[in-house]
């Protein structure tokens, strides 16, 4: 199937997955009323990703020294100190010394919004 200057093969394991174009122009499978991303660098096979994956996987945990943590993926988020005992707690990525500005924010365990990380 071409789409664009995409050319995409539909797998017989995946007979009920459609395939369009996003907004801006990439290549959007969709099964099962899931979307899925396809993911680019990956050479000649092709990946696809669910566009819910930011909030997925996520696990809520606790430290070694019983503080609050959220790991997403290989990404872990700190409770920032300024939002304990708050129902919308704000959540900063272990490696803000590094320079990484990703945040998390929560509402009753549910991650609400996102900023990307930079490394």
């Amino acid at each position: 199937m071409q789409i664009g200057k995409y050319r995409l093969r539909k797998y017989s394991r995946c007979s009920g997955a459609t395939y369009t174009l996003s907004r801006y122009g990439k290549p959007v499978m969709e099964v099962d009323g899931y979307r899925y991303n396809q993911k680019t660098g990956m050479g000649p096979k092709k990946r696809w990703v669910c566009v819910k994956e930011r909030s997925a996987g996520s696990q809520f945990l606790t430290s070694r020294t019983g503080r609050p943590v959220i790991q997403i993926g290989p990404y872990r988020f700190n409770l920032w100190s300024g939002s304990q005992g708050k129902p919308r707690m704000r959540w900063i990525c272990v490696k803000v010394h590094s320079g990484c500005q990703a945040t998390l924010i929560t509402c009753e365990d549910t991650i609400v919004k996102q900023r990307p990380h930079n490394h």
